[in-house]
């Protein structure tokens, strides 16, 4: 590296200092290597409240770091992250707002990236992978977000570049917080109402929308090319609207789906043609090139599944998540673990997390006589209680055994 890039680091990470932004040193971006250059050098970042001393940002500016803001109260910002940009979403949220004289950071020939605002205590950090941005400031108990900053360089080769002085960065104007808080309530909602509809329904959407290393991630094309793709859309809205979806979450999704041809006076024209007496067939869906892969039959009854079966209808998630518990369980309890697991994915029944089995509360079961409830969790799950004919719900002693022995 040579001395202008060390002196091009320590100039701006003075400049941030003098305006009160706290920034820190990141890990340098490799070349072609994807998640480069945003990894946190210190790690109780989250936590400062001063600028870092110019001794501790000198020997990483000689290796080349990148450099993060700490987002949140102390530096004075707030982060709009557009990940994945939806014109539909967009529009909405700025329409009407003069963006001229915003922050705005990207690289290379990015059309999107990050809006720099001062600090907006309205607005909650988050990660909001299905709809396209994150929101980085600093949650409620204090801790607060990464934002690698200029003159870092993007692991593309390309530099990250401000539009105008971050210390000119404009507060977010009240309108625009509404819009997004409203946006969150919205897909709040819509997420309630999947967890309603048929499994194949949800698990299409979440192969597009959420897993990022499904086959199907971002291909929002699935709902719109040729006849199977719009009879696929309109099986989707008609479900999504059958069990209770607004027109405001419809609107939503046709935003996420559409893309930049989303036309809203188009979308509510069609959507005011659904009918939810026509609801996708089971013999459709099976017929469908996309929605058979989800589609396990009306019988389908994981307690009575063949393991092997199971296994081979796992997402890429939870496929990760399984791979590690069956590294991790002891030979002895392999098997009780491995169908807890199993089953737990396919049954999405019980409430109860590993941190509350002593604390087990009744559960809400719409099948009372079911042997055996099990919970599904982000990465395990565990065998919970079991339930008998009058509703009484007790821990099952060998199954809890092997479940905490699995993680001694």
């Amino acid at each position: 590296m040579g001395q202008n890039r060390e002196s091009e680091i320590m100039g701006a990470y003075r400049h941030y200092t003098e305006c009160g932004v706290i920034v820190h040193p990141l890990e340098k971006a490799v070349s072609g290597v994807h998640g480069t250059g945003k990894k946190p050098v210190f790690g109780n970042y989250q936590k400062q409240k001063t600028p870092y001393a110019e001794s501790l940002i000198q020997p990483y500016a000689k290796k080349d770091c990148n450099l993060g803001i700490v987002c949140g109260k102390a530096s004075d910002v707030s982060v709009f992250d557009i990940d994945w940009y939806r014109s539909g979403i967009i529009d909405y949220l700025f329409r009407d707002l003069d963006t001229s004289k915003w922050c705005f950071q990207t690289h290379g020939t990015k059309r999107y990236g990050h809006m720099i605002f001062r600090y907006e205590p309205a607005l909650i950090p988050g990660q909001h992978q299905e709809l396209g941005f994150d929101i980085l400031a600093q949650n409620i108990v204090g801790s607060s977000n990464n934002c690698v900053c200029y003159p870092s360089i993007h692991e593309d080769g390309t530099k990250y570049e401000m539009s105008i002085d971050i210390s000119d960065r404009p507060s977010m104007p009240l309108v625009l917080t509404e819009r997004i808080n409203s946006l969150l309530n919205t897909y709040a909602g819509l997420t309630d109402v999947l967890l309603n509809c048929r499994a194949v329904f949800r698990d299409l959407w979440e192969s597009i929308f959420k897993h990022k290393r499904d086959a199907n991630y971002h291909k929002v094309d699935l709902f719109r090319i040729n006849d199977d793709g719009r009879q696929r859309s309109l099986g989707m809205f008609t479900e999504l609207k059958a069990n209770g979806a607004t027109e405001e979450m419809l609107l939503l999704c046709c935003m996420l789906v559409f893309g930049d041809e989303y036309n809203e006076r188009l979308s509510r024209k069609e959507l005011s043609h659904l009918d939810t007496s026509k609801t996708m067939t089971n013999a459709r869906i099976e017929r469908d090139p996309v929605l058979k892969r989800f589609y396990t039959g009306s019988n389908f009854d994981p307690f009575t599944e063949p393991l092997e079966k199971l296994e081979t209808k796992l997402s890429p998630e939870s496929r990760d998540a399984y791979e590690t518990l069956m590294c991790e369980a002891p030979c002895e309890t392999l098997d009780l673990v491995r169908r807890a697991f199993l089953i737990g994915v396919f049954t999405k029944q019980g409430y109860v997390t590993k941190e509350d089995f002593t604390q087990v509360e009744a559960i809400s079961n719409p099948e009372p006589n079911v042997k055996t409830v099990w919970k599904h969790e982000e990465k395990y799950t565990a065998p919970v209680v079991n339930m008998d004919s009058a509703n009484e719900v007790t821990v099952d002693p060998e199954l809890l055994a092997a479940f905490n022995k699995a993680f001694e």
